[in-house]
């Protein structure tokens, strides 16, 4: 758990450090910094869309691995099947809510 944390730190370190050198460049290029902010939120926008295929494809698989196990297991494995429900229902409301407060500020902040 610990190298998970480190590694997304790290990475979400490294975007923080790439962002104002991508700006710079992509300013550079032409159009101005306004150009550039509207570039990067559609690469955001993009990603965003693209991370929350995979999240949806994964809370279903969740789920029907929930089901599975909730059908087939003992007590045990159906308490199991039961929280792994319900932390996928957790996961699918935060995909969702970060959704659509991405969209919110991308509307609101005038990119």
């Amino acid at each position: 758990m610990k190298k998970t944390k480190k590694r997304m730190v790290s990475l979400a370190s490294l975007f923080a450090l790439a962002i104002p050198s991508s700006l710079t460049a992509m300013a550079e290029e032409g159009g101005g910094v306004d150009n550039a902010i509207t570039k990067l939120s559609n690469t955001a926008t993009s990603l965003l869309s693209q991370i929350m295929v995979v999240g949806w494809v994964a809370a279903a698989i969740s789920i029907a691995v929930a089901g599975f196990m909730f059908m087939t297991c003992d007590d045990e494995g159906r308490q199991k099947a039961k929280k792994r429900l319900i932390w996928t229902i957790i996961g699918a409301i935060l995909v969702a809510g970060a959704i659509t407060i991405a969209k919110f500020v991308s509307d609101n902040a005038g990119f």
